[in-house]
């Protein structure tokens, strides 16, 4: 029961999310229960009942310059540990790594085909906002359901503008290099409205983000920012 003009704006449930053979940007697209996200929360299956196990599946998280910062594997208690679950890279430390909110990372499937991630938690409807720390970060589409590149809106300090390019977004393809590349324009740019745009820096961007699906974020006002999600 809500107070009158009160209403909630998280429910609680789960979702498989596709990651395809090779490398792929991921995010938890909920929040833990508790605040920060366990890795332990993020179970991969496999199509065709393939073993998970063995470090068919590898997590990767980045630093702000693109590089990887640390390694995780997925092992089973076949392969001698004592549960299932994220392992560090030594393989037989059980991981504690927890994600803030709109943190992602690279997920790296050699199983053969395209497998599943499983993500269970609270999932954030209203309008969510994550900090960008200067230079790069990985982020994703926090939501179950598939957004829009416009529904990402960059938030800068006062005195400083969002367009001109001083915001960029990447999506990666499977080996880990560049794809796309689209940048953050303001009318002020000469465009006919605020949002993202292809690299050519004129054509309104279409691009749709799956349920769990990241990019990388650049941002190169010279402070911390922070990135918009809105409502759905």
């Amino acid at each position: 029961m809500f107070a009158d003009g009160v209403s909630s704006q998280e429910i609680v449930g789960y979702q498989t999310s596709k990651t395809r053979e090779a490398y792929s940007l991921q995010t938890a697209s909920f929040e833990g229960m508790t605040g920060e996200y366990s890795i332990q929360q993020i179970i991969p299956s496999t199509q065709n009942g393939s073993a998970t196990g063995g470090g068919v599946f590898d997590m990767q998280t980045l630093n702000e310059f693109g590089g990887v910062e640390d390694v995780y594997y997925y092992m089973t208690e076949e392969d001698g540990v004592d549960k299932d679950g994220w392992y560090n890279e030594d393989g037989q430390t059980f991981a504690t790594k927890s994600f803030k909110k709109g943190e992602a990372f690279m997920i790296g499937n050699s199983t053969g085909a395209t497998a599943g991630l499983t993500y269970a938690g609270k999932v954030a409807l209203g309008e969510i906002v994550v900090k960008l720390p200067e230079s790069y970060s990985i982020k994703g589409n926090l939501r179950p359901v598939s957004i829009s590149i416009q529904d990402l809106v960059p938030i800068v300090p006062a005195g400083t503008e969002a367009g001109g390019g001083v915001f960029d977004m990447q999506t990666l393809n499977e080996f880990g290099g560049v794809e796309d590349v689209y940048y953050y324009m303001t009318e002020e740019d000469g465009v006919d409205k605020d949002g993202w745009y292809n690299e050519d820096g004129q054509t309104f961007a279409t691009k749709d983000f799956n349920p769990a699906e990241g990019f990388m974020l650049g941002n190169s006002t010279g402070a911390s920012a922070q990135l918009k999600y809105l409502a759905k």
